[in-house]
Protein backbone atom coordinates (compact mmCIF):
# COMPACT_ATOMS: atom_id res chain seq x y z
CA UNK A 1 0.00 0.00 0.00
CA UNK A 2 1.39 3.39 -0.96
CA UNK A 3 1.73 6.36 1.37
CA UNK A 4 -0.74 8.35 -0.75
CA UNK A 5 -3.29 5.52 -0.44
CA UNK A 6 -2.82 5.48 3.32
CA UNK A 7 -3.24 9.28 3.48
CA UNK A 8 -6.39 9.04 1.38
CA UNK A 9 -7.84 6.37 3.69
CA UNK A 10 -6.91 8.39 6.80
CA UNK A 11 -8.89 11.35 5.47
CA UNK A 12 -12.01 9.17 5.34
CA UNK A 13 -11.67 8.12 8.99
CA UNK A 14 -13.07 9.69 12.13
CA UNK A 15 -10.67 11.11 14.69
CA UNK A 16 -11.01 8.09 17.03
CA UNK A 17 -10.29 5.75 14.10
CA UNK A 18 -7.19 7.79 13.17
CA UNK A 19 -6.03 7.69 16.79
CA UNK A 20 -6.33 3.90 16.76
CA UNK A 21 -4.20 3.74 13.60
CA UNK A 22 -1.61 6.00 15.24
CA UNK A 23 -1.53 3.78 18.32
CA UNK A 24 -1.07 0.61 16.22
CA UNK A 25 1.66 2.25 14.11
CA UNK A 26 3.45 3.45 17.24
CA UNK A 27 3.39 -0.05 18.74
CA UNK A 28 4.65 -1.51 15.45
CA UNK A 29 7.52 0.96 15.32
CA UNK A 30 8.52 0.21 18.90
CA UNK A 31 8.44 -3.54 18.26
CA UNK A 32 5.54 -4.23 20.63
CA UNK A 33 2.60 -6.49 19.88
CA UNK A 34 -0.16 -4.82 17.90
CA UNK A 35 -3.00 -6.58 19.66
CA UNK A 36 -3.88 -5.94 23.28
CA UNK A 37 -5.10 -9.04 25.07
CA UNK A 38 -8.51 -9.18 26.70
CA UNK A 39 -6.89 -9.68 30.12
CA UNK A 40 -4.82 -6.52 29.65
CA UNK A 41 -7.94 -4.55 28.75
CA UNK A 42 -9.74 -5.95 31.79
CA UNK A 43 -6.77 -5.09 34.01
CA UNK A 44 -6.74 -1.52 32.65
CA UNK A 45 -10.48 -1.17 33.28
CA UNK A 46 -10.09 -2.51 36.82
CA UNK A 47 -7.26 -0.04 37.52
CA UNK A 48 -9.30 2.85 36.13
CA UNK A 49 -12.36 1.80 38.16
CA UNK A 50 -10.28 1.59 41.35
CA UNK A 51 -8.73 5.01 40.67
CA UNK A 52 -12.15 6.53 40.02
CA UNK A 53 -13.50 5.05 43.24
CA UNK A 54 -10.51 6.41 45.19
CA UNK A 55 -11.04 9.91 43.78
CA UNK A 56 -14.84 9.98 44.02
CA UNK A 57 -14.97 11.53 47.49
CA UNK A 58 -12.46 14.22 46.48
CA UNK A 59 -14.50 15.16 43.41
CA UNK A 60 -17.72 15.25 45.43
CA UNK A 61 -16.28 17.44 48.20
CA UNK A 62 -13.53 19.57 46.60
CA UNK A 63 -15.05 22.15 44.24
CA UNK A 64 -11.57 23.13 43.00
CA UNK A 65 -11.40 19.78 41.20
CA UNK A 66 -14.68 20.33 39.37
CA UNK A 67 -14.73 24.10 38.83
CA UNK A 68 -14.20 23.81 35.06
CA UNK A 69 -17.19 21.50 34.63
CA UNK A 70 -19.33 24.64 34.76
CA UNK A 71 -18.18 25.18 31.17
CA UNK A 72 -19.07 21.68 29.95
CA UNK A 73 -22.24 22.89 28.24
CA UNK A 74 -20.49 25.71 26.38
CA UNK A 75 -19.91 25.28 22.68
CA UNK A 76 -16.79 27.39 22.23
CA UNK A 77 -16.20 26.58 18.58
CA UNK A 78 -19.72 27.60 17.53
CA UNK A 79 -19.52 30.79 19.56
CA UNK A 80 -16.16 31.63 17.96
CA UNK A 81 -17.51 30.99 14.46
CA UNK A 82 -20.56 33.19 15.18
CA UNK A 83 -18.26 35.98 16.32
CA UNK A 84 -16.27 35.74 13.08
CA UNK A 85 -19.46 35.91 11.00
CA UNK A 86 -20.77 38.92 12.92
CA UNK A 87 -17.41 40.71 12.52
CA UNK A 88 -17.47 40.23 8.75
CA UNK A 89 -20.99 41.63 8.28
CA UNK A 90 -21.35 45.28 7.21
CA UNK A 91 -22.09 47.90 9.83
CA UNK A 92 -25.46 49.01 8.47
CA UNK A 93 -25.64 52.11 10.64
CA UNK A 94 -22.73 54.01 9.12
CA UNK A 95 -21.76 52.16 5.94
CA UNK A 96 -18.11 52.66 6.93
CA UNK A 97 -15.58 49.92 7.15
CA UNK A 98 -14.03 49.36 10.55
CA UNK A 99 -10.90 47.45 11.35
CA UNK A 100 -11.45 44.66 13.85
CA UNK A 101 -8.97 43.39 16.42
CA UNK A 102 -7.82 40.71 13.99
CA UNK A 103 -6.80 43.33 11.43
CA UNK A 104 -9.75 42.60 9.13
CA UNK A 105 -11.97 45.35 7.87
CA UNK A 106 -15.67 45.29 8.33
CA UNK A 107 -18.26 47.68 7.01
Amino acid sequence: MSVSTIESELLKMTDPERQRVINVATRLMSGKKTKISRSTLEENRARMRKSAELMLEHYLNDKELTIWTALDGEDFLSAYRRSLVSESRPDRRSGNQKETAGGHCKR
